[in-house]
């Protein structure tokens, strides 16, 4: 490289050094610069522009770097993330798939099983509605019988009634035979002791006289027959 001290202008500018402008001398490419272009970094320490540009940009290189490593570890752990919800989301839908599987399985048994509930209510509603029309003819027999006991009991009445009449009727016949039967004994001690049949024809009837006559023949017999055993 030149020497510093044989270096007559800027290397920035190229404007000839002169009394009034003092060198100065980059600390990193070791050229003379003019104060314009020059940057103090510290106490008689000077940067040319173009070092301090390429410092910069340099600078500026790392931090990308720096941040792309950032975003480039930040994404690995994103993706890391990533992968993992992935798995954690698959087995939730593995889970929500299962469970929703059960319970189409579920509501399926419950529909099968509400199904037959209903069936057996069908059927006992049909057996309750059976039990009501038998009762509700239960209850019109038991109406009837009970009408019918009614009537019975009604009839019963009457024919104690009259069974109590015919008794009445019984024993009053059985006072007027009895009346009947003294009269004839009276009427057969008449006829013993001499009253003329011809006399008691007038003043009886018809079963009387029979009677009468019966008797006559029979007592009649019973004299012949005495007569005859005595011979």
């Amino acid at each position: 490289m030149e020497n510093v001290e044989n270096q007559k202008e800027c290397c920035v500018c190229h404007k000839a050094f002169g009394s009034r402008d003092k060198r100065r001398q980059c600390q990193v490419c070791r050229r003379s610069i003019c104060s314009e272009h020059s940057i103090r970094e510290r106490e008689k320490v000077y940067v040319c522009v173009y070092c301090e540009i390429e410092a910069i940009k340099n600078a500026k290189k790392n931090e990308v770097r720096k941040e792309i490593s950032r975003i480039v570890d930040q994404n690995k752990q994103f993706e890391s993330e990533l992968e993992k919800l992935t798995a954690e989301k698959q087995v939730t839908l593995d889970l929500v798939r299962r469970a929703e599987e059960e319970i189409l399985s579920d509501d399926k048994q419950a529909s099968e099983k509400e199904e037959e509930v209903q069936k057996i209510l069908d059927v006992k509603l049909q057996a309750s509605d059976n039990t009501r029309r038998k009762v509700a003819e239960l209850n019109e027999k038991h109406n009837q019988l009970y009408e019918k006991e009614i009537e019975y009991r009604n009839q019963a009445r009457e024919l104690e009634v009259l069974i109590e009449s015919l008794n009445q009727d019984l024993i009053n016949e059985k006072l007027v035979k009895h009346g009947l039967g003294l009269e004839m004994e009276h009427l057969n001690q008449k006829i013993i002791s001499g009253l003329p049949i011809d006399h008691l024809n007038k003043i009886l009837c018809f079963k009387c006289k029979n009677t009468i006559s019966s008797e006559v023949n029979f007592k009649e017999a019973s004299e012949n027959d005495k007569e005859i055993n005595q011979r």
